[in-house]
């Protein structure tokens, strides 16, 4: 039950985190590296794109679930 709780009080923590990759994306150290491309390269295209893939649109041929309202 231990672990069950510990884990519990670690859900907040994670969320904070995966909001802050949101907030503060690091083209040094990407996992995607095409998009810390347009990251660097041209900042406003990186956010557009991560809007229209984030409403369930396509970016370079890709198409992706929503997951906004």
């Amino acid at each position: 039950m231990h672990m069950v709780s510990q884990a519990i009080l670690e859900i907040p923590a994670d969320c904070f985190r995966i909001q802050f990759l949101f907030l503060e994306p690091n083209a040094s150290d990407p996992l995607n590296k095409e998009a810390a491309e347009d990251l660097r390269s041209n900042r406003e295209g990186f956010k557009r794109n991560v809007k229209t893939s984030m409403a369930g649109g396509s970016v370079k041929g890709q198409g992706y679930e929503r997951v906004t309202k």
